[in-house]
């Protein structure tokens, strides 16, 4: 159990930065940069994290 806790312990804040910012890995290039401002001052809310995520994903590739 305590090996489980030793490798996941590390692991887990990559994943969550990891998620956090998925809408920037989503957007294009031209989006990208807002994305990520967005993404970053205002990601941390459920409804700033759906609006980067929108715009993210919605981009002309």
């Amino acid at each position: 159990m305590l090996a489980i806790l030793i490798l996941f312990v590390p692991v887990l804040p990559l994943i969550a930065i990891g998620v956090y910012f998925l809408p920037t890995f989503l957007a294009s290039g031209g989006n990208r940069g807002t994305v990520f401002l967005l993404n970053l001052f205002m990601g941390w809310t459920v409804l700033g994290w759906g609006m980067c995520f929108m715009i993210g994903s919605s981009a002309k590739k």
